[in-house]
């Protein structure tokens, strides 16, 4: 009996170290860079914040760089924050106004918007959810979405707020002058 019970200790004690030991690999893939990751985006985490109109997906954060799925509820309009680091995204569905550093840009689908370190970013959404991937170099400034709650599994987007009006002219386009005769203005 007694050598029975020491196999069946061993036996334990091995499970034990083996799932401490594979508790500490994933802790270490996650943290070096040396390591590759590939996350599904769907199957990650979201993060639910700006009172339930902004949810984040947290895919990727090395020591350089952080990376995650951004999306923005229809009609939201987020806070004005000032951007501690350089941020990236890419649109991938839905359109927005951003406002960045007192400018307003309309951004879309396959657009790629470049906000530097220190200016003022903020967004109104349109219609349809805004989803984009977001990139921070360095990557500290993503330590804001550890304070945002998990989003529970069926949760829904909030009541839709009326959609607030905002003026912007798009400047990269080119404005022609009518051809004579086409156009007559009467005083």
């Amino acid at each position: 009996m007694g050598v029975r019970m020491r196999g069946a200790k061993l036996v334990v004690a091995l499970i034990i170290a083996a799932g401490v030991g594979s508790l500490t690999t994933a802790v270490v893939a996650q943290t070096e860079s040396a390591q590759p990751v590939v996350v599904n985006a769907h199957r990650v985490q979201q993060r639910v914040g700006d009172d339930g109109q902004m949810r984040v997906a947290n895919l990727l954060r090395g020591e350089q760089a952080y990376m995650g799925r951004w999306t923005l509820a229809p009609n939201a309009q987020t806070s004005p924050r000032t951007a501690e680091a350089e941020t990236y995204l890419y649109v991938l569905e839905g359109s927005a106004v951003a406002m960045i550093a007192g400018q307003s840009y309309i951004i879309g689908p396959d657009m790629a918007v470049y906000v530097p370190a220190g200016a003022e970013l903020s967004f109104t959404n349109g219609a349809e959810r805004l989803v984009a991937v977001q990139v921070f170099a360095p990557g500290e400034e993503a330590a804001r979405y550890q304070e945002w709650r998990l989003r529970d599994d069926g949760e829904s987007w909030p009541r839709r707020r009326t959609r607030p009006r905002v003026r912007t002219r798009q400047s990269a386009l080119p404005i022609e002058a009518p051809a004579s005769g086409e156009l007559a203005l009467q005083p």
